[in-house]
């Protein structure tokens, strides 16, 4: 999954004239570099625990202790609630379907990412997550807590143990994503938080970088979330991390209207209407050349309620290269979180194989459980889900350039806008986003 944060609202738009559409850009700020992403390697050696699988590995890995009841919530992600004993589990990485421990290769590059989150009071009592080789007990990297929110970084020292090399890192109370990246040529790693370089270079005392198991567990106080796990080869990224805050930037006002019919296009009245661009919902090669050579304007494109496949891939690939004015893919529609998955692998490919295309989603958060797990599930989440909280597993899990709220308009006046749209409350918490920032004027609105 790529990396591309979020941070300030700068574009709303109309969706079918009544439907909000929020955008959210990545940060503002641009690092030198960008962490790698990781990918397990097809017939290699790695680790991959996802959100949704019961903290199950999925074909890289090996479940070695999922013990003391993890306490499930919904099935986004896992809190470990350190008010019903401790919560621990362990894993150790293998080749692909392999099902027996392997230890990472020395010889070659390798990284590991891991999303966390901590909310609530606060211990020094145990460490979130630690990386080591297990028959040695060489420690390779964890993280300690110092008392409220601040953290520490130890890397393993020569004896057994840590040496502390970072301290003083702020979490918060969202989503961070630790991507430690090793480099084989020079025996070093450097650890990454989110898009931001913590240090390089770093280096174990023991000398020993054949790791082979991952410790997640409760910090003692307060509730821990653990999102989705990688061990694998690292894959440099395409694009600027801050791609979607540079595409707003140069689109500072985007106006769209769906557009399900080519015969819509036929003149110019979408135009005249003043539209920055086409959004074509259906699967229709006219509606995007139409949009370019009778509109000329942009075309985005929705890929549809569906996972990838090699004939949506192909089609992407021929229109991009071939059909003119193509600026953006809208990835699925409101998906529920049995989606989230599919909705991130597509999107991931289309950056990875089109940096320069604008890769975006639009979120349903209007507080209904069923909405996001349907009956199928057979129960609904042990702590239902909240637009705020299933904005954030969205964010994580997707890490899109940019995310489109939508709700329906449910009064002619704007002049209360987050409490006549429950998502923008919902952005508003999650602190990507101000009301007090907004401007409303003629029915739509927008931040500075």
């Amino acid at each position: 999954m790529a990396s591309e944060s979020y941070s300030m609202v700068r574009t709303v738009c109309w969706h079918l004239g009544v439907v909000l559409v929020v955008a959210l850009a990545s940060a503002d700020r641009a690092p030198a570099q960008a962490p790698p992403l990781v990918e397990p390697p097809t017939g290699g050696v790695g680790l991959h625990v996802p959100l949704d699988d019961f903290l199950n590995v999925n074909s890289w890995g090996v479940n070695q202790f999922l013990g003391n009841g993890l306490v499930m919530d919904g099935i986004d992600a896992y809190a470990l609630d350190s008010g019903t004993g401790t919560k621990i589990a362990r894993y150790q990485t293998s080749v692909e379907s392999g099902g027996v421990p392997v230890d990472m290769p020395t010889g070659q590059d390798w990284a590991i990412s891991i999303d966390y989150k901590h909310n609530g009071a606060y211990s020094s009592a145990n460490n979130p997550f630690l990386v080591k080789k297990w028959n040695t007990n060489d420690e390779f990297v964890a993280l300690f807590n110092d008392g409220g929110d601040s953290w520490s970084l130890g890397v393993g020292k020569a004896g057994g143990g840590h040496d502390i090399a970072l301290s003083n890192i702020q979490l918060g109370e969202t989503w961070n994503r630790f991507t430690f990246d090793y480099d084989a040529a020079t025996q070093t790693f450097d650890a990454w938080l989110n898009n931001d370089l913590l240090a390089a270079g770093l280096t174990v005392g023991h000398g020993n970088y054949n790791v082979d198991h991952v410790q997640i567990r409760n910090l003692g106080a307060g509730d821990d979330y653990f999102g989705e796990v990688r061990i694998g080869d690292p894959v440099a990224q395409t694009r600027s991390p801050t791609f979607g805050h540079e595409w707003v930037q140069s689109n500072p006002f985007l106006v769209q209207g769906l557009v399900l019919r080519r015969f819509a296009l036929d003149d110019t009245t979408y135009r005249d209407a003043n539209f920055t661009n086409v959004l074509a919902w259906e699967n229709d090669v006219g509606l995007v050349d139409k949009a370019w050579e009778k509109q000329m304007l942009p075309w985005h494109w929705h890929t549809g309620k569906q996972p990838m496949t090699p004939a949506l891939q192909s089609q992407i690939n021929d229109w991009v290269a071939n059909r003119p004015g193509g600026e953006g893919f809208l990835v699925w529609d409101e998906p529920n979180r049995p989606d989230f998955h599919d909705v991130a692998e597509f999107s991931d490919w289309i950056k990875e194989t089109h940096p320069g295309m604008l890769v975006y989603g639009n979120m349903q958060t209007q507080p209904r459980p069923v909405a996001f797990f349907p009956t199928s599930l057979a129960r609904l989440p042990t702590r239902p889900r909240t637009p705020t909280t299933t904005m954030c597993f969205w964010m994580i899990i997707f890490t899109l350039s940019a995310l489109t709220c939508c709700r329906f308009r449910s009064t002619r006046s704007l002049t209360t806008l987050p409490n006549r749209f429950p998502s923008t409350s919902a952005i508003a918490i999650t602190g990507v986003w101000r009301p007090s920032a907004a401007r409303v004027s003629g029915g739509t609105s927008h931040t500075r």
